[in-house]
Parts: C-alpha cells; sequence; structure tokens
C-alpha cells in the first residue's frame, strides 16, 4: 500500500474552451556570458546559459577523462505500485473528465500526496512520485505517464514568456517552463504546476505550444547537462547536451549550452562550433549572441567581437540583476541619481527580487530622501522570503525612522 502524503495548493486545472490552443515553452536554457557585468558569472538553464566574463581556464580542464556515458532515461515508466494505485482510485471512473480530476486531486490534494515543486530536481515520472517533489518536467513527466495510463491525451505543453533571470551561486538563470495539457473532444485542460511563474504576470507575454515526447526529453536531458555544467563536470555535461541534441536537433540553446561547457574546458574551438550551430538554428538567441561574443573577446578577434557587440550590449540591458550591478557601481561612485535610475529599471522588469529594493534604499538614504528610503526598505521586507533579512531591512527601517 502506498503512503499518503499531503499536497501543493498551486496545482491547478484550468479548462479551455478552444481545442488546439497556440503553444510555447521555456523551459530549462542555460545561460550566456554576460562580459557587461564583469563578474564571474555563468548564466544558465530550456534553459540559456549565460556565462560571465572568465579570467582565464586552466589548460588541465581540457584534458580529456574516462568517457561519462549518458544512463538510459524511460521517462515515462511506471511500476507496479503506481499502476496499481491508478488501477484502484482511477481507472475505473466512466467519464475522461472525472479521471482527470481524480488523477489531479490523488496527485495534488493536501489529503493526498502532496506532490511538490521544486525547481532544481529533473526526474522521470517515478523517481517524481516517490520524492514527493520535482521540477515542472518533472511533473509533467509524472503527470502524463498517469493521465495516459488511464486513458487520456495527455501532451507536454511548453509556455514561453518574457526573460526572467534568477541568480544562483555561479550564474543567473534564465527558467523556462513546461506544464501539461489534456485534449478532449472540443476542449483543452490545462495542468499548471508552479503558479510562481506568473506571480509578475503583468511582465509577461506567454505564448503556448505542445510538443513532442521526442523534445520533451531533449529538454529533460538538457537540463541534467546544465545542473553538472553547475557541479563543474564538464565533462558529462557535454555527454548530456550531446543526448538532448540527439533527442531532438532543433534546440538551439542545447548547443549554445554545450559551447558553454567546451569554454569552461578550455576548448574555444568547439565553443565556437556549437555558438555557431545554435545560431544557424536561432540567429536571434540574445543568450547565443551574447555567449559568442564573449568568446571572440577573450580570443582578441576584434572583428568578430564587435559584430556582436552592440547586441549583446542591448540583451544585458534586459537582465535586472546586470542593471542592479551597474546601480552597485554608481553607488560606490557617489552617481546616486544614475543608481537610482538603474534600479528602477530592474524593478520593473522583476519586482520580486528584495535586493533590488534595499539597494534602492541605499542610494536614496545617500540622496538624503528619507521618505524615499523607507519605501524602498518596505518593499525589500514584503518581497524577500528570509526572515533573517526581514530583520535586517526592519532595523534599517527602524533606524531611519529616528531620522524624521
Amino acid at each position: 500500500m502506498l503512503g499518503r502524503k499531503k499536497a501543493p495548493e498551486f496545482a491547478k486545472l484550468n479548462y479551455n474552451q478552444r481545442p488546439k490552443t497556440k503553444v510555447i515553452q521555456l523551459l530549462h536554457n542555460v545561460g550566456n556570458e554576460n562580459v557587461w557585468a564583469g563578474v564571474k558569472r555563468i548564466v544558465l538553464r530550456t534553459m540559456v546559459l549565460i556565462l560571465a566574463l572568465i579570467v582565464s581556464v586552466p589548460s588541465t580542464l581540457a584534458k580529456q577523462q574516462a568517457e561519462f556515458v549518458v544512463p538510459k532515461y524511460d521517462l515515462l515508466a511506471l511500476d507496479d505500485g503506481i499502476r496499481d494505485l491508478l488501477d484502484r482510485e482511477v481507472k475505473t471512473l466512466p467519464t475522461k473528465k472525472q479521471r482527470l480530476s481524480r488523477l489531479h486531486d490523488i496527485f495534488y490534494q493536501p489529503y493526498y500526496y502532496n506532490i511538490q515543486y521544486e525547481p532544481f530536481n529533473t526526474l522521470t515520472a517515478v523517481e517524481t512520485f516517490y520524492r514527493g517533489e520535482g521540477n515542472c518536467i518533472s511533473l509533467a513527466n509524472l503527470f502524463i505517464a498517469a493521465a495516459r495510463y488511464v486513458g487520456l491525451d495527455a501532451k507536454y505543453q511548453i509556455v514561453r514568456a518574457n526573460r526572467q533571470w534568477r541568480p544562483r551561486e555561479e550564474f543567473y538563470e534564465l527558467p523556462g517552463h513546461i506544464n501539461v495539457v489534456v485534449d478532449f473532444y472540443r476542449e483543452r485542460a490545462e495542468i499548471e504546476f508552479n503558479r510562481t511563474f506568473y506571480d509578475n504576470k503583468e511582465n509577461l507575454r506567454i505564448v503556448k505550444r505542445v510538443i513532442s515526447d521526442k523534445q520533451a526529453k531533449a529538454e529533460f536531458l538538457n537540463n541534467m547537462g546544465v545542473d553538472r555544467l553547475h557541479d563543474k563536470k564538464y565533462d558529462e555535461a557535454i555527454a548530456y547536451f550531446k543526448a538532448a541534441a540527439k533527442s531532438y536537433r532543433n534546440l538551439d540553446f542545447v548547443f549554445s549550452n554545450m559551447g558553454v561547457a567546451y569554454k569552461y574546458q578550455g576548448d574555444y574551438k568547439s565553443a565556437e562550433v556549437n555558438y555557431l550551430k545554435a545560431l544557424a538554428i536561432n540567429a536571434d538567441n540574445p543568450s547565443t549572441i551574447n555567449n559568442i561574443f564573449i568568446l571572440y573577446r577573450e580570443l582578441g578577434d576584434a572583428t568578430q567581437s564587435q559584430r556582436y557587440a552592440r547586441r549583446a550590449e542591448k540583451y544585458a540591458r534586459k537582465n535586472p540583476y546586470y542593471l542592479d550591478k551597474l546601480a552597485n557601481r554608481h553607488i560606490d561612485n557617489g552617481d546616486y541619481q544614475k543608481a537610482v535610475k538603474l534600479l528602477k529599471k530592474a524593478i520593473r522588469i522583476f519586482q520580486l527580487e528584495p535586493d533590488f529594493h534595499h539597494n534602492l534604499a541605499i542610494a536614496h538614504y545617500f540622496q538624503n530622501n528619507i521618505t524615499k528610503s523607507k519605501r524602498a526598505l518596505r518593499k525589500a521586507i514584503e518581497t524577500t522570503d528570509s526572515e533573517e533579512f526581514k530583520t535586517r531591512y526592519q532595523r534599517k527601517l527602524d533606524a531611519l525612522a529616528t531620522l524624521d
């Protein structure tokens, strides 16, 4: 007997009266190098990798180690325990809508299994069920496998919006998103696992597109490669990216990410080859443009770097974390007006980053605008999830109150 868990409130079921809605997804997209930021950071994940400028790459990284073999993954396999659960609880229901609703309840309602969204775990259907968590593609794997088992027409759906950056320890992340659609005769149900993806919905221009199982497999393998890249396991990352490209060859960000991995190994030629492959698929991918610009710049190829420079700078200006770094430089240099302008732009792009509000409070403070500084600190308190930082910001707010 499978044990019961509690389920997340964010998983939701929406019906769309139009049968085949258009869809485009952002999954894991590794990133691109941000030379403009001037820090040792990389941007990964649909993931597009955005590399930061690195000073040097040790030649030893280029040495080949024992070849890594990517395991064989069956994303949609179910075991006997899950099938028994579905036979008992779902499959006997007479209508497809009843089966869909029941399946959704079993996986996500508090009185059942409480399977949670966790952004950094890329898992198969079986792994997701028993761990009780996973990222969007992991949750999609489980739901699609179960839905198809009980006779539903379930598919992967990419959800693409304007880019949203997310910082990690060594890189910025450009997270993408994937969910599930289930088609009926004249209706489509959409199953969403991560409501926070829409938290900044006033800034989102959402487009959706159904994708094949082969593309979903490539997205899965790309995610695994990004995780290895984050862990500096470059040979393994490259192996995963190659497997992703073999599964589905038309994902430009897979080649861009592979280029990033080769670059970290010190193999600049292979990095260039893969960046150019990515641009051949999508000449307008700003992450790849940024990455190849950095590559040519580091190689001292002024002609080629200049070819991509303006587009790379334009792209960097859309990264709120890059704007925040520029603002901090202006604060250090005493140019508080420029800092305020940049921080306000960063906040317009992404309102939920407490650091932006905190830094804006600092800039206003040095402008002797205590009222606006207090207002920005209140927004920092409102947007942070950390009790430690709430306390810090509150102490600063209390100190500012004594200056009124």
